[in-house]
C-alpha cells in the first residue's frame, strides 16, 4: 500500500476527506490533532499526537510513569512517548511500515492510537502522585 492510498483508505473509514501536504496529513479527532507523517526511509509512516506539557508539580513522578509505560510498550499500545527537547511538550508516536497494512488495519491502528493518546492526555493533565 502506498502512503496516499493508506491516507485515502483511512479517510473513507473515518467518513472524512483527508489531504496529504508535503508528506503529512492532519486528522482532527475530538479536541486532538493526529499527524500522519510519511517516512520514506522505512517505507512507512508515523502517527504523532501531542499529549501536552509536563506539569511543573510532580514532574519527576510523571516522567517516571511515562518511562514505565514505555518499557516494553506496556502502557502505550506499541507507541512511544517522548519529550520534544525544543518545546518541552510530550508526544505519542507510532511507526508502521506500509507494506504491512491494508485499509482495515490502518483504521484499527489509528483507532487504538487515538484511544491511547486520549488516555495519556488525561493521565498527564490530571496526574496525582
Amino acid at each position: 500500500m502506498m502512503f496516499d492510498d493508506a491516507v485515502e483508505a483511512l479517510g473513507r473509514r473515518l467518513g472524512v476527506d483527508l489531504y496529504v501536504q508535503d508528506g503529512v496529513c492532519q486528522v482532527e479527532v475530538d479536541d486532538m490533532t493526529v499527524a500522519v507523517h510519511q517516512i520514506d526511509e522505512i517505507g512507512g509512516f508515523c502517527l504523532l499526537g501531542e499529549i501536552g506539557e509536563l506539569p511543573p508539580l510532580n514532574a519527576e513522578a510523571v516522567m517516571s510513569a511515562l518511562l514505565t509505560a514505555n518499557h516494553l510498550f506496556r502502557g502505550t499500545g506499541g507507541a512511544t512517548i517522548s519529550r520534544d527537547p525544543d518545546s518541552g511538550k510530550l508526544f505519542l508516536c507510532l511507526y508502521e511500515r506500509l507494506e504491512l497494512l491494508d485499509g482495515d488495519r490502518m483504521y484499527e491502528m489509528f483507532g487504538r492510537f487515538v484511544d491511547t493518546l486520549e488516555v495519556w492526555r488525561s493521565t498527564v493533565a490530571n496526574f496525582k502522585a
